[in-house]
């Protein structure tokens, strides 16, 4: 393991408290959290067995559903549960992987 590898570890998980933190600040229909998943997909293929694919892809379909429905209240807070929930599983495997 190099140390820009750690390195980029960090920044992702930098980030990913970042979108926690703003997903419920930001409108909803902001494109942020996009550019977001979109790094964090590139980082999930070019480190295989890092992520297990389930939660990021759920978190990243959550995204698209509060960007693109309209929702009530209720359905809005659940899929940000849900995303949030993804986030947190990106959180934890990068902490282990970081050595924080």
């Amino acid at each position: 393991m190099s140390q820009v590898t750690v390195v980029n570890a960090a920044i992702v998980l930098l980030f990913t408290g970042w979108l926690i933190g703003a997903r419920f600040k930001i409108r909803v229909d902001s494109n942020w959290p996009f550019v977001y998943y979109a790094v964090l997909v590139a980082f999930h293929q070019a480190m295989p067995g890092l992520f297990n694919s389930l939660p990021i892809y759920i978190a990243v379909l959550c995204a698209l559903f509060l960007r693109f429905e309209f929702m009530s209240r209720a359905f809005r807070a659940l899929f940000r549960f849900a995303e949030v929930f993804g986030l947190t599983y990106v959180i934890t495997a990068l902490i282990g992987f970081v050595g924080f």
